[in-house]
């Protein structure tokens, strides 16, 4: 699962800039609220999915990537490294069940 809903560059509608530091925004019910650089989230943020879903930790030109923790909205979570928004490396699952696998 790639997760890259907003792939776009956010620019404050005022000052026409990229976004930089610490934002939060609102699009279609999904929030975001962390770091931007060049107006794409960079660094540690937080994303709620209009689904339920979301996803708590780094950022890189969008997406997840690095270290994080993934909440399906349905129990079970994630909590481990991500490469180009996908699920990738050391982690481990945690099952609604309280099954946990490393």
């Amino acid at each position: 699962m790639v997760i890259n809903l907003f792939n776009d560059i956010f620019i404050d509608k005022d000052s026409k800039k990229k976004w930089e530091g610490y934002n939060k925004f609102d699009l279609n019910g999904n929030t975001y609220e962390g770091d931007f650089k060049g107006g794409k989230m960079e660094g540690h943020g937080k994303l709620v999915f209009n689904s339920g879903e979301c996803y708590d930790g780094d950022f890189k030109d969008g997406i997840m990537e690095g270290h994080g923790r993934f909440d399906f909205g349905d129990g079970n979570i994630y909590e481990g490294d991500f490469k180009d928004g996908r699920m990738e490396g050391h982690g481990r699952i945690v099952v609604s069940n309280g099954s946990i696998y490393d």
